[in-house]
């Protein structure tokens, strides 16, 4: 029997965490502080500093240094599981299992870790620059800028400021990526934001949440979505935790 490889627990780590399915895990705003909220209370706790994060629609990037690897994740994912499931009023597995890690070695893995995760809302499309997107830690990198989230999770932002000597030249590094970055094409339908998908869902649902809805309700849902707007069926899937193949049968039908 092949044995599993055995994490490791202590150094510098890129931490990434995806819906399951590909599954939308933040709807609202209180979403997305709730989960900022427990990676704060459970770092505090499993001795970890996180020295940067973004919040996607699907999936979650952190940077960070811990002696607790798995304990701070466990933590940070049954807390915020909990909550958000009594909240949407759902029961299924919210991420996807086991949550994936890369050890970072060097100063430069590090750095290049953090542009990355800061660079992933403009890779994405979402935005031209890092400061437009409001859930990740750009902001926390620049001392004299109010910045809401900082009520919510505290940032060490000693690595940035000492391998990039100060946020102008961050800035001018992640300009530089973004430039070398290859264009994703567009095929099919246009993509738009997720948050977008959400708010139009929102408004559909009047004030109920999705898990409430029945199966014949989920798919007037998914019809209306796919009619109303211009989200792409794996958009419609991750924000009404459908799978892909049903929401193309729906729409095409």
């Amino acid at each position: 029997m092949k044995h599993q490889k055995r994490r490791e627990q202590e150094g510098n780590f890129h931490v990434w965490l995806r819906g399951n399915g590909r599954f939308n895990v933040f709807y609202t705003d209180e979403d997305h502080t709730d989960f900022l909220q427990r990676c704060d209370e459970s770092a505090k706790v499993h001795n970890t500093k996180i020295f940067a994060f973004v919040l996607m629609a699907n999936h979650i990037h952190l940077s960070l240094y811990t002696t607790e690897l798995t304990d701070f994740v466990k933590s940070v994912l049954i807390g915020y599981v909990q909550r958000y499931n009594r909240r949407h009023k759902l029961s299924d597995k919210l991420f996807r299992t086991p949550f994936s890690s890369s050890k970072l070695i060097s100063r430069l893995q590090v750095a290049e870790n953090i542009l990355y995760i800061l660079n992933n809302p403009v890779k994405a499309g979402i935005c031209n620059h890092p400061k437009e997107y409001i859930w990740s830690s750009y902001h926390f990198y620049e001392t004299n800028q109010s910045n809401p989230l900082r009520k919510h999770i505290s940032i060490d932002c000693s690595p940035v400021h000492e391998m990039f000597f100060g946020k102008d030249n961050l800035d001018k590094t992640l300009e530089s990526v973004s430039l070398n970055a290859e264009p994703k094409p567009n095929i099919g339908r246009i993509r738009i934001p997720e948050s977008e998908v959400i708010e139009h869902m929102n408004k559909l649902l009047n004030g109920r949440s999705l898990g409430s809805l029945n199966s014949a309700e989920i798919e007037k849902l998914i019809i209306l979505l796919n009619k109303q707007t211009q989200a792409t069926y794996r958009q419609i899937a991750s924000v009404t935790h459908s799978s892909y193949d049903e929401v193309r049968g729906l729409c095409r039908s």
